[in-house]
């Protein structure tokens, strides 16, 4: 259970640190300037930050096995379409 709830929060750590290491990369591969390849990560974190948020309240109703099921399924999903992003519109929307 420790180890669950520790990958848990990796997570985010996780993510934030892939997306900043690929940064230069991104820029090239997407021929954007480097503030808008930026741009996804600050949604991140503001949506990482509102997810906080919901997630507490969502929690009491549903329980949290539930809640941490559904929150899990729409981070891998949403990080298959950042994966597969053909512009950096798309990539802005899955992150």
């Amino acid at each position: 259970m420790l180890l669950l709830i520790t990958s848990y929060f990796a997570l985010q750590a996780i993510s934030t640190d892939f997306y900043l290491a690929s940064l230069p990369h991104r820029v090239e591969y997407f021929q954007v300037p480097r503030a808008r390849i930026q741009q996804p990560l600050t949604i991140f974190v503001i949506g990482f930050g509102i997810a906080q948020l919901v997630a507490g309240s969502l929690s009491d109703r549903w329980g949290r096995r539930s809640v941490a099921l559904g929150g899990l399924v729409i981070h891998v999903g949403a990080s298959q379409l950042c994966a597969v992003a053909g512009n950096v519109e798309t990539l802005i929307i899955a992150r």
